[in-house]
């Protein structure tokens, strides 16, 4: 099972947010998991990098490309 969230926060601000997202993800995995506490883990992307999964690069390449042979074709329309 695996969950992620996405956090938008101003800079001053993120660490406190991030902080207290780890701990709702403890307390939801102590609730479901009678007790037992899931580790979490925090990547953090800087405007204006992306996030970007590895093993979702090619699906991604493929959508941009799709949109760009669609935007062309309005243009050309």
């Amino acid at each position: 099972m695996h969950d992620a969230f996405l956090i938008a926060a101003p800079l001053h601000r993120l660490d406190d947010d991030v902080a207290r997202m780890c701990m709702a993800m403890a307390k939801a995995s102590r609730a479901v998991l009678a007790g037992f506490e899931i580790r979490t883990d925090v990547h953090r992307v800087y405007y204006p990098a992306r996030y970007m999964d590895e093993r979702g690069a090619v699906m991604w390449e493929r959508v941009l490309g799709l949109i760009a042979r669609c935007q062309q074709a309005r243009r050309v329309a």
